[in-house]
This record gives C-alpha cells, structure tokens and sequence, in this order.
C-alpha cells in the first residue's frame, strides 16, 4: 500500500482437509507412535533449546535434516529424534500423540505457519508458541493452547497429560474451527 498498490490483503495460511484428516489409526500405530508430546519439523535453535528441556517426558520428534543439524554442532543425535515422516504417518504421529507442539521458525514474527492449522484439522491436540495472530484465528486455550516459554511450556505439558477430557474438548473446538474457518478454499473466497 506504502508503493501505491490499492489492492492488497493481508492472505493467512490454512490448510488442506483432504490432506491433514482424522483418518484410520491402528493399535498397533498408536503404540508405535504414543507419545505424550511430539513435534514434527526441522530443527532450529529455538526448538532444539525447548525439546533439551523435555528429555523426560515421553518426547518424540520427526522431521529432515536433524541428523545433519547435529553433526554440523558436533553433536550425538538426541534420543527424541525418531526419524523422518511423511504422508499419513504425520496423521497418526499427530493423532497417536496426547500433545503435538508447533513452535515457529525463528523468523516467524507475528504469522502461523501451516502446521498450526494442519494439526487441529486431524483433530489432534496442538500447543503452539504464542503469536499475536493466534488471537485472531482461535480461541485461546479454548480452540488451541499457547505458551511463552519454557517454563510455561513444561507446566502446560504437566496440567494437560493430567487432563484427557479437557484436551479432547479443546481438541474438537480447535478441529471445527479450522473446518469451518481455515481452509485453503476460505482463504481464496
């Protein structure tokens, strides 16, 4: 607009249902795949820092480029890390899982990333890093649960295992919302 442009919008990610669904998950994948918090992306610094703290929850973390990313630092590659996943695994990883954690790329200032809206669309439990825009799309700790840092984090891990109902509850708000709000056809309407 600054440039002389006189139609731009402000476009928010979304997602894809036909993609990110509650599908079919056997036993024997959710016992392969039961975790209390799980994360599934790249590693960054910033998240790296927050999965150490985790180390003694039931933590799992798939994603690219996390053996790599060690390496570089010199490092073993953590136990957490169970490997790369893709296509439905990411649906039963999320629906397996008592928690999935989104914690946007550093860069990310006041945006969601996709993940935020591919997580409840499956109609699992997400706890996403605090961005001013979560307040536009969802409502907080009704809808989807946020944290500021670790601390907050660790004590919102600690209250929601403790609470099966309330995450469940939350869990369906946040699925109908995105069905109903998010979708990459509402974003184009």
């Amino acid at each position: 607009k600054r440039q002389g442009a006189q139609k731009v919008q402000y476009l928010p990610l979304a997602t894809n249902p036909k993609r990110y669904n509650d599908i079919s998950v056997t036993d024997q994948e959710r016992r392969d795949y039961c975790y209390d918090v799980c994360f599934i992306g790249a590693p960054f610094d910033n998240r790296v820092e927050m999965f150490e703290s985790l180390r003694d929850y039931n933590f799992g973390v798939f994603g690219d480029g996390w053996t790599k990313y060690f390496m570089l630092k010199g490092k073993k590659v953590p136990s957490y890390y169970k490997g790369k996943a893709s296509g439905e695994t990411v649906n039963k990883i999320y629906l397996s899982s008592k928690i999935v954690l989104n914690i946007h790329h550093p860069h990310s200032i006041e945006g969601l990333n996709t993940r935020t809206f591919d997580i409840p669309a499956c109609g699992a439990f997400e706890m996403v890093d605090y961005k001013k825009n979560v307040e536009e799309h969802f409502e907080v700790d009704k809808e989807i649960v946020t944290f500021k840092n670790i601390k907050e984090l660790k004590s919102k891990i600690d209250f929601y295992l403790k609470n099966d109902d309330l995450r469940k509850t939350i869990s369906e708000r946040g699925k109908q919302r995105v069905l109903s709000d998010h979708k990459w056809i509402d974003r184009v309407n």
